[in-house]
């Protein structure tokens, strides 16, 4: 599927990486408790129009994974 819909192309994965690298640096994650990781989950999914972050989906899912670790 992902093929199918072109997901894969070299510019959304330097977008998501990007989006990705913007919000967990190292310093983030070594200090990030598991209370602000959840805050930033629910807040990127809350699906507040006006507040929206550009790939706030794979940012949330990245916070979800760390928060599983």
């Amino acid at each position: 599927m992902i093929e199918k819909l072109a997901l894969d192309i070299a510019y959304l994965t330097r977008r998501r990486q990007e989006a990705i690298t913007g919000i967990f640096d190292d310093q983030f994650i070594l200090s990030a408790s598991e209370a602000e990781l959840t805050h930033l989950v629910q807040s990127l999914r809350s699906g507040d129009a006006g507040k929206q972050v550009a790939f706030g989906h794979v940012v949330a899912r990245y916070a979800e994974q760390l928060l599983a670790s």
